[in-house]
């Protein structure tokens, strides 16, 4: 759930860019996000704590993979993509012109799969 869906501000189609965002970080780091022992307390960290550095989770993460998850995971919604598909071009552009991981690859696969989809 979007931060603004949390803090019943309104929400658009900028929520689900978080979701899917949401869906590249566990993909790309094996973990959620956020975590917490309730549903509740993940919303809180959700919408009150900053995004943990996903190279944290995998040193290795080339740069550009950090970048795209930490602009689909602001909570501010005027700073994430406007749109599925800013959000597909800027996981296609990790794919051009670098050796990515193939876990990353995969990743990418899957949201652009739910965005076509």
């Amino acid at each position: 759930m979007a931060p603004e869906q949390v803090t019943s501000k309104t929400a658009d189609a900028r929520a689900d860019i978080y979701s899917l965002g949401v869906v590249f970080f566990e993909l790309v780091t094996g973990r959620k996000p956020f975590v917490a022992d309730t549903p509740m307390a993940v919303l809180f960290k959700q919408a009150s704590e900053p995004l943990p550095r996903p190279k944290q989770f995998v040193p290795g993460l080339p740069e550009i993979v950090e970048k795209v998850l930490f602009k689909a995971l602001t909570k501010d919604v005027k700073d994430r993509y406007q749109d599925a598909g800013a959000f597909a071009e800027a996981l296609e552009r990790i794919t051009q012109g670098q050796a990515v991981e193939e876990s990353i690859l995969s990743g990418i696969a899957c949201v652009l799969f739910f965005y076509d989809g």
